[in-house]
């Protein structure tokens, strides 16, 4: 059993950012741009606390040793299950993966944490505990490397993918609240663009809508951010 945690700072405030963690327009976007994975939410609910959800995940690369073709064949289907609890009282999101093969001798949990750094930057940390076990238990450095490495690939994209998909939202009239659901707003009246500036306005946010918050959320994001200091 091994734990390795990874960091990286990202340009976006920690309270927006956790908004955006993991839920369905982020991680569709997110698929998208590092043309990694495919990700489908099979279930999602919530209570005052926390939000649970069940994803599906086909990684589109396979992070495995040649060597474990004798195992579970040339080419595996590495599809997985992911269980989640999203905090709604801190910055956490705790996960299980549930592989779709030799399930019995894969286990991979961990938490996802958001730590503010400034209003305009935080570190996304993930801890992740790997435990290999049965005929794996022969091969669990190499494939402890070989995620890892996947791992670290997806974090050091993330800061990129970010700015991207702020500049998305930006562009699509479209914010975050703090629950993390998309919200498409239209341009109020009184700064809707001229037929002569819409080309350019279309893209532009009014100042009085954010395109991650809008004013209640930002309330409750203000909530979290005390309750998880």
């Amino acid at each position: 059993m091994t734990t390795r945690t990874f960091k990286q700072l990202i340009p976006l405030n920690a309270d927006h950012f956790y908004a955006i963690t993991d839920t369905a327009h982020f991680e569709e976007f997110n698929g998208t741009q590092m043309d990694q994975k495919k990700i489908r939410i099979v279930e999602e609910r919530e209570d005052a606390n926390s939000i649970y959800r069940t994803l599906s995940i086909q990684p589109k690369s396979k992070p495995m040793p040649a060597i474990l073709s004798k195992l579970v064949g040339s080419d595996p289907d590495l599809s997985y299950i992911q269980m989640q609890v999203k905090s709604k009282t801190k910055r956490e999101l705790v996960f299980k993966n549930e592989a779709g093969i030799m399930k019995d001798y894969i286990h991979i949990n961990g938490v996802i944490s958001v730590e503010p750094v400034d209003e305009n930057s935080c570190y996304k940390v993930i801890q992740i505990t790997y435990n290999f076990t049965g005929p794996l238990s022969w091969f669990s450095s190499r494939l402890e490397k070989n995620v890892s490495a996947e791992q670290q690939k997806s974090m050091d994209m993330m800061p990129s993918i970010v700015t991207a998909y702020l500049q998305h939202l930006k562009e699509n009239g479209m914010y975050i609240t703090s629950n993390g659901a998309v919200k498409i707003t239209p341009l109020p009246a009184s700064v809707a663009p001229s037929s002569e500036s819409n080309a350019t306005s279309r893209s532009t946010c009014p100042s009085s809508v954010s395109p991650m918050l809008d004013s209640t959320s930002t309330t409750k994001a203000t909530a979290v951010a005390a309750a998880a200091q």
